[in-house]
C-alpha cells in the first residue's frame, strides 16, 4: 500500500525572485515530490513592481531548477487567483493582468503544462454577483 503525503511550500508574500533568493525551490527538491502544482507568485510580483522581464525570467529558472534536479516529477503550473484591484497599476504603471499575460506566454512557449483556474474561479463570482 503506498502513501499519499501532501506537502505545502507556500509563502504568503512571496515574489517568484524571493522564492529563488530564499531557496524555497530548493526545500522543494529535497522533498523529491512526484507531483508540484505551483501558483505562480505573480500577486506579489506586482504589489513589490518586480519588472515583466524579471518575472519572465525568475519563472524560468524556477521550473529549470526543478526539471533539473527532478526529472521525473510531474509540474503543474495553476494560476494565481484572482484579485479585486486587478487593473491597479504598481509603481511600473503595469496591472496584474500584465503579469497573468507575460507569465502565460512564457508558459505556452516553454509548453508547459498549465491550469488556468482563474477564470473559472472568476465565472463563478460572477455569477454569485462577488
Amino acid at each position: 500500500m503506498e502513501t499519499l503525503n501532501f506537502i505545502n511550500h507556500g509563502h504568503e508574500g512571496y515574489s517568484t525572485e524571493d522564492l529563488l533568493k530564499g531557496k524555497k525551490i530548493e526545500a522543494v527538491i529535497k522533498d523529491n515530490p512526484d507531483l508540484i502544482i505551483f501558483e505562480n507568485s505573480l500577486i506579489n510580483n506586482h504589489y513589490q513592481s518586480l519588472s515583466l522581464e524579471q518575472t519572465e525570467k525568475d519563472l524560468e529558472s524556477i521550473m529549470s531548477k526543478l526539471q533539473k534536479k527532478l526529472p521525473n516529477a510531474k509540474i503543474l503550473i495553476i494560476s494565481t487567483n484572482p484579485v479585486a484591484n486587478g487593473k491597479r497599476e504598481n509603481s511600473l504603471g503595469l496591472n496584474y493582468l500584465d503579469y497573468i499575460q507575460a507569465s502565460e506566454q512564457v508558459i505556452k512557449t516553454n509548453k508547459w503544462a498549465y491550469m488556468n483556474s482563474k477564470e473559472e474561479i472568476e465565472k463563478k463570482l460572477k455569477k454569485k454577483n462577488m
